[in-house]
């Protein structure tokens, strides 16, 4: 399978996903007050709110790749 065929057969199972889907519905409900969050910040506080979550959401790459390592071997 490459790369196109994985990104169409993950976004599927994205849609078709109940808890991706409830993830995905709590962002969209709290990103207005982020926004309006992020527009009350200087720009350094809002680089240093960027950098903390792009951090924090890197986490997740690392994390994924060990489960499927795990999944592969299981």
């Amino acid at each position: 399978m490459n790369k196109d065929e994985l990104w169409v057969h993950l976004v599927m199972k994205m849609e078709q996903d109940p808890d991706y889907q409830q993830a995905l519905q709590r962002l969209k409900e709290a990103e207005p007050a982020y926004l309006a969050l992020l527009e009350t910040m200087t720009p350094e506080n809002q680089e240093i709110l960027n950098r903390y979550i792009a951090a924090a959401e890197a986490l997740d790459d690392p994390l994924i790749f060990l489960a499927y390592q795990i999944g592969k071997t299981m």
